[in-house]
């Protein structure tokens, strides 16, 4: 995220956008156009691989909708996007279904 010069969050620079932080059926995930190798998996809070959600190269903004194929347990989790260039983590709360 980037602060204007009014001190206002823009979200739309940031490479991995995710909403709602909060979430019990769905998670939206947009990814900005990234010219190089990407991938975006969840982690639980211990730091395990619970599931990798999209590996590949963006050529333009694209939008993903993210439901836990197996059960997952109510709690924190991380989504991580990494290239060769940076490494993002953004922290999610799954509620259950």
């Amino acid at each position: 995220m980037i602060e204007d010069e009014n001190n206002k969050l823009k979200y739309s620079d940031s490479p991995l956008i995710l909403y709602p932080s909060i979430f019990s059926k769905e998670l939206k995930i947009i990814l900005n156009p990234f010219h190089h190798p990407l991938s975006v998996k969840l982690f639980d809070s211990r730091g395990n691989l619970v599931q990798n959600i999209f590996t590949g190269i963006v050529k333009k903004k694209k939008e993903l909708t993210f439901n836990p194929r197996r059960k997952l347990s109510p709690g924190i989790y991380f989504i991580t996007l990494n290239t060769d260039k940076e490494k993002v983590l953004r922290k999610v709360i799954y509620l259950g279904k």
